[in-house]
């Protein structure tokens, strides 16, 4: 995916609800929650793990 892909789609989403709560644990940004998004969808059996996700994003 480019990078202007990418800032086509977080634009479109960073507003929506489901990306924002008002709990005291805090939601990570936007644009991390859809970087983690298209890790995953992108990956295939246990590449998508969380294990392996967590390696990768922290």
């Amino acid at each position: 995916m480019s990078r202007r892909a990418f800032s086509d789609i977080l634009n479109l989403l960073k507003e929506d609800p489901v990306f924002h709560n008002e709990s005291n644990v805090p939601q990570a940004d936007v644009a991390t929650q859809l970087m983690v998004a298209f890790y995953r969808f992108g990956m295939f059996g246990n590449d998508a793990s969380v294990g392996q996700v967590a390696d990768k994003f922290g």
